[in-house]
Order: C-alpha cells, then structure tokens, then sequence
C-alpha cells in the first residue's frame, strides 16, 4: 500500500474555461465565420496514435448558411496551420444545429501519430454568405489570462492571425473513442431535500486492487433560502452507505456565481475496491436549500471516451435516498475525487 499524498483525480475536460463557450446567458460565447477569407483553427498535439474519421464542432447559432469545409492540416514553423490539406469535409450547416455539438465525417481517414503537431480549420468553401448567412461556433467567454493556453491553442483569420482567440468547442474521434472538447451544453442539478445527485465511478481492475477515497473538490452554488441550512457529502456502493460529512450550505450562498469547495471524508475512510461501482452525492438536508451542483452534458455517451475516466464517469440522481439511481450517462458533474492509500496489487 502507498500513500497518494491527496491525488486529485481530475474529470473535466482539459480545457475547463472553454466550458463557460457554451453558456447562452453570456454575450461572448461564439464566432461567426461571415466573411470568405475567415478561418477558425485549434493546434494541438494527438494525444494518441488513433484513425481519425470525424472532426465535431459545437454550433452556437447557424442561420441560412453556406457551405464550410473542416480539414486537418500541418503546422508550420511559424505556428499557422499549412495550406496543404491532409482531409477534409464539406458540410451546410442546419438551422437547427445552433446549441448542439455535430460529427462531421471526413472524406479520408487519417492515422494521425501521438504527439503529433496537427491543425483543424474551419473555412468558407461556398453559397451565400454575410452577416445574415452564417454560423457561429462555440467558444470560451474570455481571453484573459486564465482563459489562455499555450498548446492546444486556438487561431481566428480574418485579414491578420490572431493566436490568443478564445478556443473552440471541438474535437476528434475514431472509431472507438473521442479526443478534445465534445461538449454539448451546461447542466445544474438544482436540489432540495430528499433529492440527491452526483458521481457514479469505477476504477478498472488493472489499475490496481484497492483505494480510499479522502474527498472531493467540487463546484456548487447555492440560494439565500440555503442560510442557515446544510447539506451532507455521502459515499455510497452498490447497496449501502459508506461515509457521510455535512456542510453548511452557507458556503456556497450565491445564486449566480459557483464557489469550489474541497470536502474531506472522516479520520477513517473505508476501503474501497477496483472494479466496484460507487457513487458520491450531494445530499440537502433541509426542502428549501436550492443547492445547485454543476456538469456537463455530450450528445452522446461514447463522447464522454474524451474526458478523463472514460465512460466510467457520469452523473447519477435520484428523488429519495432509497430510489434507485437515474443513470444520466451522457452527462458528467464537477466533482474530482481525492485518493488517499493506493494499493497496486
């Protein structure tokens, strides 16, 4: 057995701050592609050797569009992508694509290599195009600092390279899984005593043979009504309770912006197992507390392979503490959990 030091074991997308691109309440959320000589890229590095068969762009609003082109390409010395295209595809967006997150699949595969250097443009290819026919992808809300990476890093054209844009909502994916951003939309899982909600995991059995779960960092955000009030961090396996902390829900009392909070488990957290299923849920413990726990969603729960802990991970609720759990797998909440004694064999 070893000591894990409070290993965090992280779950949401690498590019976190790109989340907020996908929030219809913010202003600036999206870029238009309006003009013929415009383009969008992201440059990133392949982060395994895999055929790659789709590239999916999340939509935040398409009207009348023309038609695009997405293709792969190199990247220069210079840090733009090349003229020379290694596949593409041709595609019109619908007007019903605004808010959804599409797969559109390339002419030619490509055995892209790990660590691979390698660019995704979106581009004018044909038909009417301007202010009143176009579409718009998701981005981050921010280019301040905290809202930029140095790789993967995103590029905007339009008469002069901008490498500091907001990123894209974007990916890739093979046949057997997805890489980068398929995030589709937000999610809030608004609770109130007796409800519950959280994170369904499961550690492979190769990973090793057991663990114990210290805590948790999470993001919640709360309502005045919440005053005074708590809410409980429970550990459950397949049949029964396992650990229990409470909260105050005074913590997280801002209905608008969410506070993160790391939660630890007692002086004795039990011992959990490899290849077992358990879940982790924020439980209010009072009707009126609003506690809002955030997530993500995808369009599909394949999409979830581009996330760290695969498909293992996803959102569970429930409206009583002894209904079964609602398995909502193409939805992820912000929690990371934090491992403790880590045993390998």
């Amino acid at each position: 057995m070893a000591r894990a030091n409070n290993l965090r074991l992280k779950f949401s997308p690498v590019l976190q701050p790109c989340i907020a691109g996908v929030d219809p309440g913010s202003n600036n959320v999206s870029t238009a592609i309006d003009d013929p000589s415009e383009y969008l890229a992201w440059i990133f590095q392949m982060p395994e050797t895999d055929l790659v068969t789709h590239v999916g762009l999340r939509f935040y609003s398409s009207t009348n569009a023309p038609t695009y082109r997405v293709s792969l390409r190199s990247v220069g010395d210079d840090g733009v992508p090349l003229d020379t295209i290694i596949t593409s595809a041709s595609f019109t967006p619908e007007n019903s694509w605004g808010g959804t997150f599409q797969w559109i699949e390339l002419a030619s595969p490509y055995l892209a290599s790990r660590g691979q250097l390698i660019s995704i443009v979106v581009s004018y290819l044909s038909g009417s195009i301007g202010p009143s026919n176009n579409s718009s992808i998701s981005v981050n809300s921010s280019n301040a600092a905290n809202h930029r990476f140095g790789l993967p890093y995103a590029i905007r054209y339009s008469g002069t390279v901008n490498k500091t844009f907001n990123h894209p909502v974007w990916a890739l994916k093979s046949e057997t899984r997805a890489y980068g951003i398929p995030l589709k939309s937000l999610v809030t899982y608004t609770l109130n005593s007796p409800e519950q909600a959280g994170l369904r995991f499961r550690f492979e059995p190769g990973f090793g043979s057991s663990f114990s779960l210290k805590g948790i960092v999470t993001e919640l955000s709360g309502a005045a009504s919440g005053s005074g009030k708590s809410f409980d961090l429970v550990l459950y396996d397949a049949t029964s309770e396992l650990d229990r902390v409470t909260f105050l829900c005074d913590i997280v009392q801002d209905a608008t912006d969410a506070c993160i909070l790391q939660i630890f488990f007692g002086a004795s957290p039990p011992t959990l197992s490899f290849g077992k299923e358990y879940f982790i849920a924020i439980a209010p413990n009072e009707a009126d507390t609003a506690c809002k726990l955030l997530g993500l969603s995808v369009e599909n729960a394949t999409d979830m392979t581009a996330w760290p802990g695969s498909s293992s991970f996803y959102s569970v609720e429930r409206a009583i503490s002894t209904d079964p759990w609602t398995r909502l797998k193409t939805e992820r909440p912000r929690i990371d959990l934090i491992i403790d004694d880590w045993t390998s064999g």
